[in-house]
């Protein structure tokens, strides 16, 4: 926040201890690969992995990505077997190697998350979503067809619909191997771009999404612009109908009705720029519904008399008044 990322940036250690507990080998797994392309989709240029393999002696036991079966090595070990994080570890090495971030991609869901990652026009993307429920999200592509691993680097190819690929995530990532450079790389303008990747809302008010469509994948555009809500906010799609010369760029803008019952949390916004022949580009934002007043603080109170009671402190969010 104070230097941007002028200077490179380090994960010295970086580890979960599974205690010699099995139910928490998955959680290690998870939590460490999640981790790792966190730090590399935020532009760290290393991170150290904490620890090769399980040491014997100690409380915090099962920091390993190995167990240590040699009882009498407490370090060092010379005989050892793989954790689930060592296979998934391996896998995102493999799928990921060489690669740099081209973004965070964070309008999925509340609790969903993914990077593109790129290696000259080879951009693959990482999704999972770290809530308790798995998700299907949909995501443009620019493709007819990509091939969807697993996080152990199981490898399968999905056809898309019309260049939007449907796919579930949970809490260990998947990765999109193929995708278009163009809409995913780093380089160049994208045809979709949101003027703020989360905006905030309040029940029975109003929320306007500003979005950028471009020209620039060759040649004129002449298409429909639509804005999907998450289907739990109860509000409908919208779509604006988009014609710009090669080159050109527009602003648009959709301002959405909140519903008054509309519960507090993230609904993503997932934004589609769509031609005769079907999705050509997408995006996206989170729209955060918040509460328009909020106790900012109980406190002991008490009258000239001597009256014990509480003061409650109250705080108007939304900035058209309440009563």
């Amino acid at each position: 926040q104070k230097l941007g990322k002028q200077l490179p940036m380090f994960g010295t250690e970086q580890g979960y201890p599974t205690e010699e507990k099995q139910e928490k080998e998955i959680i290690q797994a998870r939590g460490l690969i999640r981790a790792n392309l966190i730090m590399m989709g935020e532009g760290f240029r290393f991170n150290f992995a904490f620890y090769s393999v399980d040491y014997v002696a100690g409380a915090e036991s099962g920091y390993g990505f190995h167990y240590n079966l040699n009882p009498y090595m407490n370090w060092g070990t010379d005989k050892w077997g793989p954790k689930p994080a060592s296979p998934a570890y391996a896998a995102m090495t493999f799928l990921l190697e060489g690669r740099k971030s081209a973004g965070a991609i964070e309008w999925l869901g509340e609790t969903a998350l993914g990077y593109a990652y790129e290696r000259g026009d080879d951009v693959m993307l990482a999704l999972w979503d770290w809530g308790e429920q798995p998700r299907t999200v949909s995501i443009p592509v620019g493709v007819d067809k990509v091939t969807v691993y697993d996080w152990m680097g199981n490898g399968r190819e999905v056809a898309t619909d019309r260049s939007l690929l449907k796919v579930e995530i949970g809490q260990q990532p998947v990765y999109v191997a193929g995708v278009a450079a163009k809409l995913w790389g780093s380089g160049g303008e994208k045809p979709v771009k949101t003027a703020a990747p989360r905006l905030v809302g309040y029940p029975g008010g109003k929320v306007a999404v500003k979005t950028t469509v471009a020209a620039v994948l060759g040649g004129a555009l002449e298409g429909m612009l639509a804005i999907t809500p998450d289907a739990k906010l109860g509000v409908a799609c919208q779509e604006k109908p988009v014609k710009l010369a090669a080159g050109e760029r527009s602003d648009v803008e959709m301002t959405f009705d909140l519903p008054a019952d509309a519960v507090v949390g993230g609904y993503p916004l997932t934004i589609i720029l769509s031609d005769a022949k079907g999705p050509v580009a997408g995006g996206g934002c989170l729209l955060k519904i918040e509460p328009p007043v909020v106790i900012a603080g109980v406190n002991p109170a008490f009258s000239a008399a001597g009256k014990a009671g509480v003061q409650v402190l109250l705080r108007e969010a939304e900035g058209r008044g309440a009563k």
